[in-house]
């Protein structure tokens, strides 16, 4: 370990944006000076704006393009890039040089909120807009002897939202995912349109999202982060619970799979791709993790959790009294499955079927009794009926003595927290009557 001296040139805790070129890094946080790290030696650039701080940069062209300075939020600034002599011939790279002839300044009408260069082209998002330059919109201008301009044209892309922050902006092959501000997945990838690319809401894709968990997150995700590992081919985004310090909800995008899980007990607060490898550093303890690596979450699964819509099953007007339910299932001895059925938004029953239980219950009907099925309450003990014909069908059913419940809709929640599970729901059904016009407004 080589200790790096910064002196006063790093000072403040702001989240630092690391970019590579070849041997040299380029640190920026938004409120210290452009910095360059090369070997231990770390140094100011000194062909740069007075007090230029910017927040984040990417690499496209050959330039270095850095934004989110708050003295000038709305502009993206362009490094010199490559140096050629007058016969073309490459002499040296000047990515940290912002103020010699052929570096430029690109102004927005919004403030930037990250930058992604990706699949040959270079993506800005504003506040209000993702626009992009592709490599097709660049061209050379000769001027004079010796002399030539490269000018680079601008595209608005159509997307209902834009990037919330620099860092949950993640570039994977030719598509650009990022979270926008109200807690959404997006993603830019190439269609046949006239701009080349489209923007899809990944997230809010019904049955094939995950807006439910989206949504139950805090509302303030402006410092969420993510980033790729590409020996899995997927996705980590890193939010706060709702009243969280910290980045305690992990979401993954299973980009092969098209689907979104959970990976719990990864409170990390910033990570960086090196070698194939993601380095994550803990927020809560003073620890660096190689992700998906050694023991920090060895053999933990990675739950799932699936909601079905809401069921009126009648007249969405009119109060029922929900009864009975009956669920059909293919599970495997590794399945811990819970149900959870909801009624106008709250639980109002739970079960739980894990190894140990069927193990145990395996040879027909299992329960309690059967309560009568008349509209009276009766206050008993929950029942649960369970027949299990084989090792993978299994047969749920909820009665009176867990349901009885008054309300108009009715919604069920499957969830699963064990490694090696197979699960599949194959048939679901309610039974309910609806309550005589007179009752709609009872509880």
């Amino acid at each position: 370990r080589n200790q790096i001296l910064t002196n006063t040139d790093i000072v403040s805790s702001n989240r630092m944006c690391f970019v590579n070129v070849a041997d040299v890094m380029y640190c920026m946080n938004g409120s210290d000076k452009f910095g360059k790290l090369s070997g231990s030696s770390y140094t100011i650039p000194a062909n740069v704006p007075t007090g230029f701080a910017p927040a984040f940069g990417v690499v496209f062209n050959g330039c270095l393009w850095a934004s989110g300075w708050k003295t000038n939020p709305n502009i993206v600034y362009k490094s010199l890039g490559w140096i050629y002599d007058n016969n073309g011939d490459f002499v040296a790279p000047a990515y940290d040089d912002f103020t010699t002839t052929g570096s430029d300044q690109f102004t927005f009408e919004e403030t930037i909120t990250g930058l992604c260069a990706n699949a040959q082209a270079l993506f800005y998002f504003t506040k209000n807009t993702v626009s992009v330059t592709g490599h097709s919109d660049i061209e050379t201008v000769q001027i004079g002897s010796g002399w030539s301009r490269v000018s680079y044209a601008t595209s608005v892309l159509t997307a209902k939202e834009w990037a919330i922050n620099h860092w949950g902006i993640v570039g994977v092959g030719n598509d650009v995912y990022y979270v926008t501000p109200s807690n959404k997945i997006c993603k830019v990838y190439r269609w046949n349109n006239v701009l080349g690319y489209e923007v899809q809401e990944l997230s809010s894709r019904k049955y094939a999202g995950c807006e439910w968990l989206l949504n139950s997150l805090d509302k303030d995700q402006s410092d969420c982060w993510g980033y790729y590992l590409p020996n899995d081919d997927i996705i980590k985004w890193f939010f706060k619970s709702n009243g969280s310090a910290v980045h305690d909800v992990c979401v993954v995008y299973d980009i092969d799979k098209d689907k979104f899980l959970v990976d719990n007990g990864k409170p990390f607060g910033d990570g960086i791709n090196f070698h194939w490898e993601v380095y994550a550093i803990s927020e809560v303890e003073p620890k660096l993790y190689i992700d998906e690596y050694g023991t920090e979450d060895d053999d933990a699964p990675i739950p799932f959790e699936y909601w079905t819509k809401e069921y009126y099953i009648s007249d969405p007007s009119f109060k029922k009294l929900f009864w009975e339910t009956r669920t059909t299932v293919d599970m495997n001895l590794n399945v811990e499955m819970r149900q959870e059925i909801w009624v106008d938004g709250k639980q109002v029953d739970e079960v739980v079927l894990d190894k140990k239980w069927l193990e145990n219950n395996m040879n027909g009907w299992i329960g309690t009794f059967i309560t009568a099925t008349s509209m009276v309450w009766v206050d008993i003990e929950a029942d649960t009926y369970v027949d299990v014909l084989d090792d993978t069908e299994v047969y749920l059913i909820r009665t009176k003595g867990n349901l009885n419940v008054r309300g108009h809709r009715i919604q069920f929640r499957f969830s699963n927290t064990t490694q090696g599970a197979k699960l599949r729901l194959k048939y679901l059904s309610c039974k309910s009557e609806v309550l005589p016009e007179l009752t709609v407004g009872l509880r």
